[in-house]
């Protein structure tokens, strides 16, 4: 009975150790980019047993292309520890290659727990002057990254004033908090820009901000974006013109009035309609705002030049709108290139007993027009 009971412990230990090689095997099979091995080594180890191999695991089948596999492998990642970084974002890229629409419930929490504040990527001294400009900042879901945006923002810029529309203030220094009912939908914050914006400004242009769309590059900046009443990272229409996203964009006092006064813009009703306010305007209202109220829309290579949304943020551009793209500048420390390489960049990162792994790839992006043909 007791050579039996000997002969378990022997063999449990053979096994344990042969597992903890097989593991070690692993971890270096994925740090030379051998991922095949490297998963089949991590899987007669015992396979995710933790967080961090679960995370290891997924990372070498995003690498390989297996994406629906590897996304179940960084939920059990995070299902074992919730908050581990590299886990959320690679989870955020994979799902982006799916194009699953979860990407941004996992990017979200990763940027509010883990990136590092990007208002400290600028001095001082390199702040723009915009007189007649004001910036707004529109939020009630996701505040503290809205106040981040406007940090950035301020960081780099300085504006005739600075407000937070929202149902919380998040004392951000140098910004007015105006209090709102709150906004808890999209269609709410569509309805809230055509029928309530003009009233909180004063200025002759406004330039809107949220959460994933801010200043990049104030050298950047062309006095001529003022020659327009709505600019915004560039969508091309199928009769040729240009529409501009909302997310960042530069908006005229004049519009904002014309918006209010019109009486058939004046039934307009996000809940009814197919339309969000940025298309609204852009596309739905826009002969009318041009032949009835004079407004002048920015062509697209005036927009490009404002802001990246279908197209890598470079320096050439003066600031952005992606939720894709924040979490690649914060990967990359927002160090931007003076041209746009083949795609946007993107990390897939694990940490191992060995070392840490860290894959840089490009992400290609869609023209975001597509996602606008639907409605027209």
């Amino acid at each position: 009975m007791l050579k039996g009971f000997l002969a378990s412990v022997l063999r449990s230990l053979r096994t344990g150790r042969e597992g903890v090689e097989s593991h070690r095997a692993g971890e270096r099979f994925a740090l030379e980019g051998q991922y095949e091995r490297a998963i089949a080594a991590l899987r007669a180890a015992g396979g995710p047993r933790d967080a961090r191999t679960a995370n290891l695991l997924g990372v070498c089948h995003s690498l390989i292309g297996r994406y629906a596999e590897a996304l179940e492998l960084y939920d059990a990642a995070l299902g074992r520890e919730p908050a581990l970084a590299d886990a959320l974002v690679n989870a955020g890229w994979t799902a982006t290659l799916l194009a699953n629409g979860k990407a941004n419930g996992y990017f979200r929490p990763w940027i509010a727990a883990n990136a590092l504040p990007a208002h400290n990527a600028t001095r001082e001294a390199l702040r723009l002057r915009l007189p007649g400009v004001e910036l707004c900042c529109i939020d009630c879901s996701t505040h503290e990254l809205a106040a981040e945006a406007q940090r950035a923002t301020l960081a780099r810029c300085d504006f005739d004033r600075a407000q937070f529309l929202s149902d919380r203030d998040c004392a951000v220094d140098g910004v007015a908090f105006v209090a709102i009912d709150p906004i808890r939908s999209l269609q709410a914050y569509s309805n809230f820009v055509i029928h309530e914006l003009h009233a909180h400004v004063s200025s002759r242009h406004v330039l809107v901000i949220q959460y994933d769309g801010f200043v990049l590059n104030p050298a950047a900046w062309d006095a001529r974006f003022l020659d327009y009443d709505y600019i915004g990272p560039a969508v091309r229409l199928p009769d040729g013109r240009a529409g501009g996203i909302g997310g960042f964009s530069l908006r005229s006092r004049r519009l904002l009035e014309a918006l209010r006064d019109d009486p058939e813009i004046r039934r307009y009703d996000a809940e009814k309609s197919p339309y969000a306010e940025d298309i609204a305007i852009c596309c739905a209202y826009r002969e009318r705002l041009e032949r009835q109220h004079g407004m002048r829309f920015a062509p697209a290579d005036v927009a490009d030049r404002f802001a990246a949304e279908a197209v890598v943020p470079t320096s050439r551009v003066f600031g952005f709108h992606n939720l894709m793209h924040l979490v690649s500048l914060y990967q990359g420390g927002f160090q931007l290139d003076e041209r746009p390489g083949a795609g946007l960049r993107i990390w897939f990162k694990a940490d191992t007993g060995l070392g840490a792994l860290s894959v840089q790839r490009e992400l290609e992006l869609r023209a975001r027009g597509d996602a606008w043909a639907r409605y027209l």
